[in-house]
């Protein structure tokens, strides 16, 4: 509102100062006894001329302020667009690059222990494990592919993200997932610690969280 006010105030200005000498050319000619354009004391040439020139500005300041205040009202009315690509909007993109992942042809059971094995070789040991398909059976009675979830936690890495925010055990362990494709596959993912740590807002923890990306994305290459 403050920038509307702005840029209105030299039209307006104009059209103050337009209407005030016009309204007072009849008066001043009454008082002569002669016509308002041709008032008393000025000469016709600066007097009835100038006078038009004020009508004329005060016109066009009336139709600038109506513009203004008509795109005004016009942006206020047109809510933002959502940005969108060739593959959808972006939050599908962003959906995209919270974890890595791939697609490996062998038994669920032998991708489990491969995935174990690869996380121990990066340092990472496995805290929590849930089995989402016995788990869903058991409490709702619902059947689901076998789909499994392993707390990585790497002790060195934890202990630095903890020192350099101390509320960042909500965001730990890091999940890696094993499920079974509806193809029969098996899919391993990893999540991305940077896209999720991002959210903090601790640059503290950028190094940290580069280094365990590396770390996982080597699990998920290697396997």
């Amino acid at each position: 509102m403050r920038h509307l006010f702005q840029r209105a105030l030299p039209p307006a200005s104009i059209l103050i100062l337009g209407l005030l000498i016009g309204a007072c050319t009849p008066f001043r000619g009454a008082m002569h006894n002669q016509p308002g354009w041709h008032g008393g004391g000025w000469p016709f040439i600066f007097y009835g001329p100038f006078v038009m020139l004020l009508w004329v500005a005060a016109l066009i300041a009336i139709i600038v302020i109506a513009i203004q205040l008509a795109t005004r009202n016009r942006n206020v009315a047109t809510p933002p667009q959502a940005t969108t690509s060739s593959s959808g909007p972006n939050i599908m993109e962003a959906k995209m690059s919270y974890y890595f992942s791939k697609t490996l042809n062998m038994s669920f059971d032998d991708a489990t222990e491969k995935v174990r094995a690869a996380l121990q070789r990066e340092g990472f040991g496995v805290l929590t494990e849930i089995d989402v398909k016995a788990t869903l059976k058991k409490k709702i009675d619902v059947d689901f592919r076998p789909y499994l979830i392993l707390g990585a936690c790497n002790p060195t890495m934890a202990h630095k993200a903890l020192t350099a925010e101390d509320k960042i055990g909500v965001m730990l362990p890091c999940n890696v997932i094993i499920q079974e494709t509806s193809d029969g596959k098996i899919e391993v993912a990893a999540v991305d610690p940077v896209a999720s740590m991002s959210a903090v807002g601790n640059p503290d923890l950028g190094d940290i969280a580069e280094g365990v990306r590396a770390q996982l994305k080597h699990v998920i290459v290697t396997l």
